[in-house]
């Protein structure tokens, strides 16, 4: 889940990250600056 949230966002799989800490960080990086509504669903 997380790595389709990644890639919405740009990042390829070239630069995914292996372990969910370091997607989880990544994930965190790369929303710091902007307002985001994320809806998760079924």
């Amino acid at each position: 889940m997380l790595a389709e949230l990644l890639r919405a966002l740009g990042v390829t799989d070239a630069v995914m990250p292996d372990g969910l800490a370091e997607r989880a960080a990544l994930y965190r990086s790369r929303l710091a600056d902007r307002r985001i509504l994320v809806l998760l669903g079924d």
